[in-house]
């Protein structure tokens, strides 16, 4: 009875619990570098840290560029773009011309993202089309279709920026010709003030010239 195993392989156990319950983070890479070698766990010890990335998103929108092109065409020519072309019809093409993986799943992510963005994004393009050559009353019309479409607090800083030009160039010039753009004005604003007769000086402060 005394002589039976039992006991022995009970304390053996409870000894190894013991001790691993006190060992530490050095101890346990000691014990892996004299098992495995020292490269072998190195390359473990990189392979389970590895942050794991999510599927990286798809860079759609720079590639809808020519469809959203065309929505600005319709828009400034006073067509209905949406009427012209369906997202449905849009994510067909494109899901034609890109089709990735699946291009079921493809036409899906699109029109998706086109019920989304569409009309806030035809207003961002038409909005950077219209600063040139444009009148500036349509550029205010992009600015403020994208103020309608998005979130006021984000885009409001454009069209308060666009009304002070609009403003400043009154206040020096006179209402402007319907047909100046956005870069015209700002280009007139920068340009200096032409010196007054009786000097600068005496001009701007209404004082003549001294002594006369």
């Amino acid at each position: 009875m005394f002589g039976s195993s039992k006991p022995r392989s009970s304390s053996s156990a409870v000894l190894d619990a013991l001790m691993q319950a006190g060992r530490t983070l050095d101890d346990e890479l000691r014990s892996l570098v004299a098992r495995y070698g020292a490269d072998a766990v190195r390359e473990a010890a990189k392979k389970a840290t590895v942050k794991k990335r999510g599927r990286r998103p798809e860079k759609d929108w720079p590639l809808l560029r020519p469809w959203l092109d065309q929505d600005v065409e319709d828009w400034l020519a006073e067509r209905d773009p949406f009427a012209a072309r369906s997202n449905y019809f849009i994510a067909k093409e494109y899901s034609a011309e890109y089709p990735g993986h699946n291009p079921i799943a493809t036409a899906e992510r699109i029109e998706r993202k086109l019920r989304e963005k569409r009309r806030w994004m035809l207003f961002a393009v038409a909005e950077n089309r219209t600063r040139k050559g444009w009148p500036l009353s349509v550029n205010l019309r992009a600015c403020e279709g994208m103020i309608e479409e998005g979130k006021p607090n984000d885009w409001s800083f454009m069209l308060n920026h666009l009304r002070g030009v609009l403003a400043r160039y009154e206040e020096r010039f006179g209402k402007p010709d319907a047909s100046l753009s956005l870069d015209e004005m700002d280009e007139a604003l920068r340009q200096p003030l032409p010196a007054l007769s009786g000097g600068v000086l005496g001009g701007l402060f209404g004082l003549g010239k001294l002594g006369s």
